[in-house]
């Protein structure tokens, strides 16, 4: 058993041992727990909390500073000057140290910082008495002041515009005149320009489009010209990345056409993009100073409304009569296909005749000038009322007939 009790003895003397070393442990790491390191090598602790939004390089802060060595002799303290010190941060206007230490403090914070030797110089700066030794500061951030905004040069434009099915959206920066000669001096002739300032244009399609007799896939595309006194050649480019024509790779256009110069009455000090939507397509104009360019954009949206008015509404597959009376009011304000939308608007009147059908009836004849069958149609119009009074108030009613009478008055003089 004596071998048994000097082992036991020996356990519970290690285990004290050991208690009593990690209670040290814990005392002398307290201090090292509130002490962060960074990757540079300075070590800070932050002895009061600050509030706010933490200093980024490019601010601008006021701050108050004492900073000596580790033996605790000062070496310069700002508490004596008038004003707190006022840093740009990342402007190489402190050690790099202190610099790198002071981003992150909220407005009220002190920090106590260790900087290295290899963190205690910066550019042109007078060399301390002992620069190889470990500096010590203590920081209190005063203000943080964040530098003013200044507008662009060239403002920012972006158009949004939907064109029968398809979106189209352009993205460009807007440079202005200011009293400079543009076309032929600031935007050399013959050569390659990013249409507009900055990063270029672009343009970007939902669907595809028709462009100078070819069609382009959905996508986005910068939009780069080439500006001549009499055309403009226009290009395509599949790389959407460039600012401006730096890397610009002509092996990526995927379309170039060309189009005339126009010269305006009215003087445009700003570039602008504007878009002139005809039905179901969109013209694009570019001007600036009195020069106007533009080309034209065509969507398939015709032929695809077409192609289902031929498939299901000309047979009479469909059973929704408003697909009826909505294709005829497409074609009625296209001014095409008049027959069609006459032979749909009735189709529509038949299987359920809404007094704004008889409306577009009268309108798509008085369009062909079949003035009596329009009148005919309006007289159908007044019957439908009086036979269907659809839960209307008797004043709508009387309202409606009113204005049907008026028409076939106007036609009948």
């Amino acid at each position: 058993m004596k071998p048994f009790k000097n082992s036991l003895k020996c356990t519970l003397v290690v285990t004290l041992l050991l208690l009593g070393e990690t209670s040290v442990r814990a005392q002398s790491g307290d201090v090292k727990q509130r002490q962060i390191t960074t990757v540079s090598g300075l070590i800070y602790e932050i002895l009061k909390p600050g509030s706010g939004i933490g200093v980024q390089e490019g601010d601008e802060v006021l701050i108050q500073e004492e900073m000596g060595y580790r033996n605790g002799h000062v070496l310069f303290s700002s508490k004596n000057m008038t004003s707190p010190l006022r840093l740009l941060i990342g402007g190489n206007q402190a050690i790099a140290g202190l610099d790198e230490g002071i981003r992150g403090m909220k407005p009220g914070e002190i920090r106590k910082m260790i900087v290295p030797p290899s963190l205690s110089k910066r550019k042109q700066y007078p060399k301390f008495l002992s620069p190889d030794s470990t500096l010590v500061y203590f920081v209190e951030l005063i203000d943080v002041i964040p530098p003013q905004r200044f507008p662009p040069l060239s403002f920012k434009g972006e158009i949004h515009q939907q064109v029968g099915f398809v979106d189209i959206d352009i993205y460009y920066e807007r440079p202005a005149a200011r009293g400079r000669t543009i076309f032929g001096n600031l935007v050399p002739y013959d050569q390659l320009w990013r249409t507009g300032a900055g990063a270029g244009t672009k343009i970007a399609f939902s669907d595809s489009v028709k462009i100078a007799n070819h069609w382009l896939a959905a996508g986005t595309y910068s939009l780069f010209t080439i500006p001549s006194e009499n055309e403009w050649t226009v290009l395509f480019n599949q790389d959407t990345s460039l600012y401006g024509t730096h890397r610009y790779d002509k092996q990526l256009n995927i379309l170039r056409f060309k189009t005339p110069v126009a010269i305006t009455k009215s003087f445009k000090e700003t570039f602008t993009i504007g878009l002139q939507v005809i039905p179901d397509d969109i013209e694009v104009h570019m001007s600036w100073e009195n020069t106007l360019v533009k080309f034209s954009i065509e969507t398939n949206t015709y032929t695809e409304i077409t192609k289902y008015i031929d498939r299901e509404l000309i047979p009479k597959h469909s059973q929704n009569p408003q697909q009826y009376a909505m294709a005829a009011n497409y074609y009625f304000f296209r001014g095409q296909e008049l027959d069609k939308a006459l032979t749909l608007i009735n189709t529509a009147i038949q299987r359920q005749g809404l007094p704004w059908c008889h409306r577009l009836k009268m309108d798509i004849l008085i369009k062909m000038n079949h003035l009596e069958e329009a009148i005919k149609a309006g007289n159908e119009a007044l019957a439908f009322l009086d036979a269907n009074p659809m839960n209307w108030s008797e004043a709508r009613i009387e309202n409606s007939k009113e204005l049907f009478n008026d028409r076939i008055v106007l036609l009948q003089d």
